[in-house]
């Protein structure tokens, strides 16, 4: 039993009809070009059929795969669809999957792709057709060849804008990649000098760290001269005071010698007076007051070494105490100086 259906489909934007003439075993396939009139013809018989889909790796019965030939070409469901193709365009799909191009080759095969996509691939079945020429006019096989390489042309030009087109889009990103490399380079310049000036600026900054911390070390040098001087100065105005107490001490003790010695020649210039006021009548006879106690009499050999010990010991503290102003103006005159730095 035999089934014949004709259906009109699109591919590459030229409209074709396919009339699929089906047996048992064996398919009989017709295409029409209907705007040119050239006719492909291919038999395929169930072995073949099987044999193509089991090359695929996914295997398929042959009524399964008349089934899906009939809707490819109605092209009703989202998931088929069939392509009519020439050998160009079946290589141009080649190469661009495998990024490789070859010489276009002239021939009058086409091939109709049915296509089943499911939800991870994409399966093709390729059924090669053989173009039929017309025996009534002599210069159809010529127009046919003609038209094969007119649709040839077409192709090589429109992959031919293609390609200058990536040449261009390429040449533009080549272009944008070099401004990219000049600012880049530009910018790492900029960085350049930027960091140079920053190393210079480090520089500066640490000859004046170092410049500072070396005047810290000599003023805390100075300081600490100056607390020994301070300390110096008040143990020498400490030794100034203990001299003037010593001074002063000696002094009272001088002056207490000195009375003690007029006290005690007092009563010798008193008898000299008397002498000479009672002239001839003195008969050597003068009542004195009664004095409970007499005062033993000084030795002038011990006043005079006491009184000559203490102006020694008074002169001496003098010239230290004159010694001693002199150094605490020294001091005092350096504590200034250091003070004012």
């Amino acid at each position: 039993m035999s089934i014949e259906k004709s259906f009109n489909f699109i591919s590459k934007d030229i409209e074709y009809q396919a009339t699929v003439h089906a047996q048992p075993r064996e398919i009989r396939i017709t295409i029409t070009n209907l705007k040119g009139g050239m006719t492909w013809i291919g038999n395929f018989t169930e072995s073949y059929i099987e044999e193509l889909t089991r090359k695929t790796g996914n295997y398929m019965q042959f009524p399964n795969v008349v089934k899906l030939l009939y809707a490819c070409l109605e092209a009703k469901r989202s998931n088929v669809r069939a392509d009519f193709l020439s050998y160009h365009d079946l290589e141009h799909l080649r190469n661009k999957q495998s990024f490789t191009s070859t010489p276009p080759k002239i021939s009058n095969k086409r091939y109709l792709i049915i296509s089943h996509i499911t939800e991870f691939e994409k399966i093709n079945y390729p059924l090669p057709l053989v173009l039929q020429s017309d025996r009534h006019n002599p210069k159809s096989e010529k127009n046919e060849e003609l038209m094969e390489l007119k649709i040839a042309n077409h192709h090589l030009e429109k992959e031919n804008r293609v390609l200058k087109e990536e040449l261009d889009s390429t040449s533009q990103e080549n272009y944008s990649l070099k401004q990219e490399l000049e600012d880049l380079n530009n910018k790492y310049k900029g960085v350049e000098a930027e960091r140079n000036q920053l190393l210079e600026e480090h520089e500066r900054i640490k000859k004046e760290l170092d410049n500072i911390i070396g005047k810290l070390e000599i003023k805390c040098i100075e300081k600490s001269d100056l607390k020994n001087m301070e300390n110096a100065v008040k143990k020498q105005e400490k030794e100034i005071k203990m001299l003037k107490e010593e001074n002063e001490k000696l002094r009272n003790e001088m002056e207490q010698a000195r009375i003690s010695k007029i006290e005690r020649v007092s009563p010798d210039k008193e008898q000299e007076e008397i002498e000479s006021q009672s002239g001839s009548d003195f008969d050597g006879h003068v009542d004195y007051p009664q004095q409970a106690e007499s005062p033993e009499p000084i030795s002038p050999n011990n006043d005079q070494v006491d009184r000559d010990s203490a102006e020694t010991r008074v002169k001496q503290s003098v010239s230290a105490s004159q010694n001693v102003d002199q150094l605490l103006s020294k001091l005092t005159y350096l504590c200034n100086k250091y003070k004012a730095k």
